[in-house]
């Protein structure tokens, strides 16, 4: 048999097992959408992203559509439409929220803040260092950021911000870190509470790291990150969480607290994979003592994860003061 004879033999296959494919898939994402990362494998489905999920459903109409398969490519349409509402109308939003336009001043805000995962910094310190000079900021937690190069970092600074190592994360700040607590220290799960003077204030800011191992239950992690913000109160909490923001457990926060993103940002909020950004790993969650002015991510070429960039003000007097 010819090649040209047995191709429309293959064309038609790969028609058949369009349909299952395109139920399936949204079948998969579904499951995710409503069971979140309840156990371990609804996690997998709830980590398959909306918007890889809604193109490809919207591909497959298409090329149904193009074939005058009307009636499939409007099945495909059908079942990409959810997938497409959630990208638009739930994991991202579109305008800067209340809180960021209620802080809006002329003045400078009183902090800003980053976090960033530099995945062991992949394209050499001086790239990062000339990056953050130029952001001027107050604090910046990184992630996958052991031993010698965040000393390195903080050399290239010129003493701007001083560093302080916790684990394989790092911690560069202005004013003074009076102390660090490690909370959890585990293969799967890294939070340290550091005590952290500025501006006459004193903040508390929690550190996390989670585990990236698919094989690894997020959920529990998750929920006992949450109980540390419930029991100790911190002003902020920056890391890679490896897990989207959406999560069960993140989307219970305890009263006051709120992720940047929803208080201050716009747009796509996807941090991972910085050349084509999917999931929203990596957070900041702020707490009631202070207001969200701004939240931005930054995309370079550094690191495979967006940075972080906070605008805050204080919703706390200095010590001592009534400002």
């Amino acid at each position: 048999m010819s090649w040209k004879r047995s191709n429309p033999h293959s064309a038609r296959r790969a028609r058949s097992v369009m349909v299952p494919f395109a139920v399936g898939l949204f079948g998969i994402w579904g499951i995710g959408q409503i069971a979140s990362d309840r156990t371990l494998l609804t996690a997998w489905a709830f980590y398959l992203p909306s918007a890889l999920v809604s193109s490809a459903l919207l591909l497959l109409a298409l090329a149904a559509l193009l074939r005058r398969r009307l009636r499939r490519a409007g099945l495909m349409l059908l079942l990409a439409l959810p997938a497409a509402a959630t990208v638009l109308l739930l994991e991202n939003h579109w305008r800067p929220p209340a809180e960021a336009g209620s802080t809006a001043t002329a003045r400078a805000a009183d902090l800003r803040v980053g976090a960033w995962n530099v995945a062991d910094f992949p394209r050499g310190v001086e790239r990062a260092a000339a990056l953050l000079r130029a952001l001027d900021l107050d604090l910046v937690v990184l992630s996958e950021a052991p031993g010698k190069p965040p000393r390195e970092l903080e050399r290239q600074l010129a003493g701007e911000l001083r560093l302080t190592p916790i684990g394989a994360m790092a911690l560069l700040a202005r004013g003074e870190v009076l102390d660090t607590e490690w909370l959890v220290r585990e293969t799967a799960l890294q939070a340290v509470l550091v005590r952290w003077a500025i501006a006459g204030r004193t903040l508390a800011v929690l550190a996390v790291n989670v585990i990236s191992s698919p094989r690894v239950p997020r959920d529990p992690l998750l929920q006992r990150v949450v109980g540390m913000i419930s029991e100790r109160s911190p002003d902020l909490v920056l890391g890679d969480f490896n897990a989207p923001r959406r999560s069960r457990a993140l989307t219970r926060l305890p009263a006051g607290f709120r992720h940047a993103y929803d208080a201050g940002g716009s747009g796509w909020s996807a941090t991972w994979p910085a050349a084509l950004p999917l999931l929203a790993i990596d957070q900041t969650i702020v707490g009631p003592r202070l207001a969200v002015r701004n939240y931005q991510l930054r995309t370079t070429k550094i690191s495979d994860h967006r940075l972080q960039l906070t605008e805050l003000d204080f919703r706390v007097p200095p010590a001592g003061g009534s400002g």
